[in-house]
């Protein structure tokens, strides 16, 4: 449900919404795009930003959004389904698209090929769509045919204990060393420029999300060569906040890291995400730690029986500045496959 406290205007926007976990389940919503700035704990990630709210429970997330504008979506961060795979019976765009209804199951109510969306426009006026992807695994090609297209765009597995999230340990035990398996692939004491080059060594794709940011795509390659860093379009690069990395390629990207908080960075199929191909980064905890959490925040992680373990502590990893690249921190990722999926941050 969507409550808004105050009119909306350009100038100040407050969002409050309010969450209600139902019988036996618990979650998680994460605001798609937001970068929460100051407000770190309602980016709603279990086992980094926040402790999942329990079943039955009333949690609301208020916070301000005084410098976005554009389209954004919310969605659960918690608890996809386990196992395999589903494999999806279509793909709707607006709720239509052709199906041969013999493949349906006998209880479905199905209607044979009731033909695709379809959108009436006149010609020499501007359009602007929306156009967002809510599948949890499908991915589509947008393409419009015979128009102008103007482009409008502002080696372990991750395994951590939900009820002893990431930004606890930094708010409550002033922690900078973290497990192994946290993968903690970076973190930022002071703004730094960044750039990441995720190496997809798989035949899938993997749509990678970067959490409190939006980033610039430099360049992409086939994955058995590397970027050539001179070669990167470092002049009108495309900004998003999510990113395909096609199989067998590699993909470079460059983002500011000056929010404080943890936030995730993730391939953004469901299911790879509970199998965890998910990294985090922190940066400036010195900024987040002045930053006071709201008490209905804090009592998210009350029901756990011990909720700050004793941690396996990993080295401190080291950064190395080359101006040359007008950038601060090299991150190198490698995803494969295993017995699980495989995220191995590297920084160099």
């Amino acid at each position: 449900m969507w409550k808004a406290d105050i009119p909306c205007t350009e100038e100040n926007i407050r969002w409050a919404i309010i969450v209600m976990a139902v019988h036996r389940v618990s979650t998680s919503i994460h605001y798609h795009g937001f970068f929460q700035r100051g407000t770190n704990w309602y980016d709603g990630v279990p086992e980094q930003s926040q402790c999942p709210i329990p079943n039955n429970t009333t949690f609301i997330y208020n916070f301000t959004v005084p410098d976005q504008s554009g389209t954004f979506w919310y969605h659960s961060h918690h608890l996809a389904h386990k196992g395999l795979e589903p494999r999806p019976d279509n793909g709707l765009i607006n709720g239509r698209n052709n199906y041969n209804c013999k493949w349906a199951p006998v209880s479905y109510k199905c209607i044979d090929d009731v033909g695709l969306s379809k959108f009436n426009f006149v010609p020499g006026k501007r359009y602007r769509l929306r156009v967002i992807n809510t599948s949890a695994l499908l991915s589509f090609h947008f393409q419009l045919m015979n128009m102008q297209w103007i482009g409008v765009v502002n080696g372990s597995t991750c395994a951590v204990d939900v009820d002893n999230p990431t930004i606890n340990q930094i708010l409550l035990k002033n922690q900078t060393l973290f497990q192994p398996n946290q993968n903690v692939i970076g973190q930022f004491n002071t703004s730094q420029v960044i750039d990441i080059v995720v190496y997809n060594g798989v035949t899938g794709e993997h749509p990678f999300h970067l959490h409190g940011h939006t980033f610039w795509v430099l360049g992409s390659g086939p994955v058995d060569t590397k970027p050539d860093f001179s070669k990167l379009n470092i002049f009108d690069p495309i900004k998003r906040d999510t990113a395909t990395i096609s199989p067998e390629e590699w993909i470079v990207i460059r983002f500011e890291a000056n929010n404080p908080g943890i936030w995730a960075f993730h391939c953004h199929i469901e299911w790879h995400v509970e199998a965890g191909l998910v990294a985090q980064f922190i940066e400036l905890p010195h900024e987040l730690r002045k930053l006071k959490p709201p008490s209905n925040w804090e009592q998210l992680c009350i029901k756990s029986p011990n909720p700050y373990n004793d941690l396996i502590l990993q080295s401190e990893q080291r950064t190395i500045i080359d101006d040359m690249r007008n950038v601060d921190t090299l991150i190198k990722i490698l995803v494969g496959i295993g017995e699980n999926w495989n995220l191995i941050g590297i920084i160099c």
